[in-house]
Protein backbone atom coordinates (compact mmCIF):
# COMPACT_ATOMS: atom_id res chain seq x y z
CA UNK A 1 0.00 0.00 0.00
CA UNK A 2 2.85 2.44 0.69
CA UNK A 3 4.25 1.75 -2.74
CA UNK A 4 0.73 2.50 -4.23
CA UNK A 5 0.60 5.59 -2.21
CA UNK A 6 4.38 6.75 -3.18
CA UNK A 7 4.35 6.14 -6.67
CA UNK A 8 1.44 8.13 -7.09
CA UNK A 9 2.93 10.70 -5.37
CA UNK A 10 6.22 10.21 -8.00
CA UNK A 11 3.21 10.03 -10.80
CA UNK A 12 2.09 13.45 -9.61
CA UNK A 13 5.38 15.02 -9.48
CA UNK A 14 6.19 14.08 -12.57
CA UNK A 15 3.12 16.24 -13.80
CA UNK A 16 4.05 19.15 -12.20
CA UNK A 17 7.81 19.03 -12.44
CA UNK A 18 7.97 18.24 -16.40
CA UNK A 19 7.29 21.72 -17.65
CA UNK A 20 10.75 22.86 -15.35
CA UNK A 21 12.77 19.29 -16.15
CA UNK A 22 12.37 19.95 -20.33
CA UNK A 23 12.69 24.22 -19.49
CA UNK A 24 15.88 23.83 -22.04
CA UNK A 25 13.71 21.56 -24.84
CA UNK A 26 10.37 21.21 -26.47
CA UNK A 27 7.97 19.99 -24.51
CA UNK A 28 4.57 18.28 -24.93
CA UNK A 29 1.35 19.55 -23.47
CA UNK A 30 0.70 17.48 -20.37
CA UNK A 31 -1.85 18.61 -17.98
CA UNK A 32 -3.45 17.76 -14.57
CA UNK A 33 -6.09 15.36 -16.24
CA UNK A 34 -2.81 13.28 -18.03
CA UNK A 35 -3.91 9.59 -16.69
CA UNK A 36 -0.97 8.08 -18.30
CA UNK A 37 2.21 9.53 -19.27
CA UNK A 38 4.01 6.50 -21.21
CA UNK A 39 0.88 6.23 -23.13
CA UNK A 40 1.56 9.59 -24.43
CA UNK A 41 4.62 9.29 -25.87
CA UNK A 42 4.53 8.91 -29.75
CA UNK A 43 8.36 8.56 -31.13
CA UNK A 44 10.46 6.85 -33.18
CA UNK A 45 12.25 3.07 -33.48
CA UNK A 46 15.98 3.47 -34.45
CA UNK A 47 15.38 2.52 -37.97
CA UNK A 48 13.24 5.38 -38.14
CA UNK A 49 9.31 3.53 -37.96
CA UNK A 50 6.91 5.38 -36.17
CA UNK A 51 6.51 3.72 -32.65
CA UNK A 52 2.93 4.23 -30.67
CA UNK A 53 2.76 3.22 -27.26
CA UNK A 54 -0.88 2.64 -27.26
CA UNK A 55 -0.65 -0.36 -28.96
CA UNK A 56 1.05 -1.94 -25.38
CA UNK A 57 -1.60 0.06 -23.99
CA UNK A 58 -2.79 -2.30 -20.85
CA UNK A 59 0.62 -4.13 -20.73
CA UNK A 60 3.10 -3.50 -18.00
CA UNK A 61 6.90 -2.22 -19.34
CA UNK A 62 10.33 -2.90 -19.14
CA UNK A 63 12.34 0.15 -20.45
CA UNK A 64 15.57 -0.81 -21.14
CA UNK A 65 17.92 2.41 -21.20
CA UNK A 66 21.48 1.76 -22.67
CA UNK A 67 24.06 2.89 -24.73
CA UNK A 68 26.31 1.65 -27.48
CA UNK A 69 29.24 2.03 -25.98
CA UNK A 70 28.01 0.58 -22.58
CA UNK A 71 29.81 -2.84 -21.98
CA UNK A 72 27.31 -4.27 -19.20
CA UNK A 73 24.67 -2.85 -21.58
CA UNK A 74 25.95 -4.76 -24.36
CA UNK A 75 26.69 -7.86 -22.09
CA UNK A 76 23.08 -8.05 -20.65
CA UNK A 77 21.46 -7.46 -24.05
CA UNK A 78 20.82 -11.09 -24.81
CA UNK A 79 19.72 -12.00 -21.72
CA UNK A 80 16.76 -9.50 -22.05
CA UNK A 81 16.08 -10.75 -25.67
CA UNK A 82 16.02 -14.15 -24.33
CA UNK A 83 13.77 -12.76 -21.09
CA UNK A 84 11.86 -10.50 -23.71
CA UNK A 85 10.49 -13.43 -25.41
CA UNK A 86 10.06 -15.87 -22.20
CA UNK A 87 7.84 -13.04 -20.46
CA UNK A 88 6.01 -12.11 -23.47
CA UNK A 89 2.34 -12.68 -22.64
CA UNK A 90 3.33 -11.04 -19.13
CA UNK A 91 5.49 -7.54 -19.77
CA UNK A 92 6.28 -5.64 -22.73
CA UNK A 93 10.15 -5.27 -23.43
CA UNK A 94 11.46 -1.87 -24.66
CA UNK A 95 14.83 0.19 -25.63
CA UNK A 96 15.48 3.42 -24.96
CA UNK A 97 18.79 5.31 -26.85
CA UNK A 98 19.23 8.52 -24.75
CA UNK A 99 22.21 9.34 -26.75
CA UNK A 100 20.08 8.95 -30.06
CA UNK A 101 18.90 12.62 -29.42
CA UNK A 102 20.76 15.57 -28.52
CA UNK A 103 19.64 19.25 -27.59
CA UNK A 104 20.44 21.83 -29.74
CA UNK A 105 19.65 25.44 -29.74
CA UNK A 106 16.37 24.52 -26.81
CA UNK A 107 15.56 21.52 -29.37
CA UNK A 108 16.03 18.16 -29.39
CA UNK A 109 17.56 16.86 -32.59
CA UNK A 110 18.36 13.22 -33.85
CA UNK A 111 22.15 12.17 -33.76
CA UNK A 112 22.57 10.11 -36.32
CA UNK A 113 25.78 8.96 -35.99
CA UNK A 114 24.41 7.27 -32.26
CA UNK A 115 21.54 6.03 -33.92
CA UNK A 116 23.43 4.30 -36.80
CA UNK A 117 26.22 2.81 -33.74
CA UNK A 118 23.44 1.58 -31.62
CA UNK A 119 21.65 -0.31 -34.98
CA UNK A 120 24.86 -1.80 -35.77
CA UNK A 121 24.95 -3.33 -31.78
CA UNK A 122 21.31 -4.04 -31.99
CA UNK A 123 22.05 -5.99 -35.36
CA UNK A 124 25.14 -7.61 -34.13
CA UNK A 125 23.07 -9.13 -30.78
CA UNK A 126 19.84 -9.59 -32.23
CA UNK A 127 18.42 -7.69 -30.01
CA UNK A 128 14.92 -9.11 -30.01
CA UNK A 129 12.39 -5.84 -28.80
CA UNK A 130 12.31 -2.38 -30.43
CA UNK A 131 14.54 0.44 -28.96
CA UNK A 132 12.97 3.66 -28.94
CA UNK A 133 14.68 7.40 -29.72
CA UNK A 134 13.71 9.74 -26.74
CA UNK A 135 11.18 12.22 -28.01
CA UNK A 136 10.26 15.35 -25.18
CA UNK A 137 8.39 13.77 -22.78
CA UNK A 138 10.61 10.47 -22.00
CA UNK A 139 13.49 13.08 -22.38
CA UNK A 140 11.98 15.28 -19.77
CA UNK A 141 11.24 11.60 -18.00
CA UNK A 142 14.68 10.78 -18.24
CA UNK A 143 16.26 14.00 -16.50
CA UNK A 144 13.03 13.95 -13.57
CA UNK A 145 14.02 10.39 -12.73
CA UNK A 146 17.70 11.38 -12.16
CA UNK A 147 18.76 9.18 -14.93
CA UNK A 148 23.01 8.75 -14.55
CA UNK A 149 24.33 4.86 -15.16
CA UNK A 150 23.58 2.75 -18.27
CA UNK A 151 22.20 0.65 -18.06
CA UNK A 152 19.05 1.86 -15.85
CA UNK A 153 15.77 -0.11 -16.19
CA UNK A 154 11.94 1.62 -15.32
CA UNK A 155 8.98 -0.72 -15.00
CA UNK A 156 5.88 0.60 -15.94
CA UNK A 157 2.46 -0.38 -14.52
CA UNK A 158 0.36 -1.45 -17.27
CA UNK A 159 -2.18 2.29 -16.06
CA UNK A 160 1.21 4.11 -16.86
CA UNK A 161 3.16 4.70 -13.90
CA UNK A 162 6.54 4.52 -13.20
CA UNK A 163 6.86 1.67 -10.59
CA UNK A 164 10.36 0.66 -10.34
CA UNK A 165 13.86 1.30 -11.28
CA UNK A 166 16.85 -0.95 -11.57
CA UNK A 167 20.11 0.83 -12.38
CA UNK A 168 23.06 -1.36 -13.41
CA UNK A 169 23.20 -4.71 -15.45
CA UNK A 170 21.99 -8.06 -14.13
CA UNK A 171 22.96 -11.89 -15.09
CA UNK A 172 19.80 -13.66 -16.03
CA UNK A 173 18.89 -15.05 -12.47
CA UNK A 174 19.16 -11.45 -11.10
CA UNK A 175 16.51 -9.99 -14.08
CA UNK A 176 14.18 -13.03 -13.58
CA UNK A 177 13.87 -11.88 -10.02
CA UNK A 178 13.38 -8.29 -10.54
CA UNK A 179 10.68 -9.24 -13.20
CA UNK A 180 8.80 -11.49 -10.77
CA UNK A 181 9.18 -9.38 -7.81
CA UNK A 182 7.72 -6.49 -10.19
CA UNK A 183 5.03 -8.57 -11.89
CA UNK A 184 4.03 -9.82 -8.02
CA UNK A 185 4.05 -6.49 -7.02
CA UNK A 186 1.43 -4.91 -9.26
CA UNK A 187 -0.49 -8.15 -8.76
CA UNK A 188 -1.16 -7.38 -5.54
CA UNK A 189 -1.68 -4.06 -6.13
CA UNK A 190 -4.38 -4.70 -8.42
CA UNK A 191 -5.78 -6.86 -6.22
CA UNK A 192 -5.79 -4.31 -3.56
CA UNK A 193 -8.00 -2.13 -6.16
Amino acid sequence: MKIKKLMALLSAMVLLALPVLAENTATEEVTDETENLFIQIDTVTLSGEKFDMKTLEGKPLLINIWADWCSPCRHEMPVLTKLSKEYADKIAFLGLLPEGVSVENGELVINEDRIKSALNMQEELGMGFPTLVPEELLYSLMGYTGLQAFPTTWFVSADGYLVDMAVGAMDEEGWRTKINEVLKNLEEENAEG
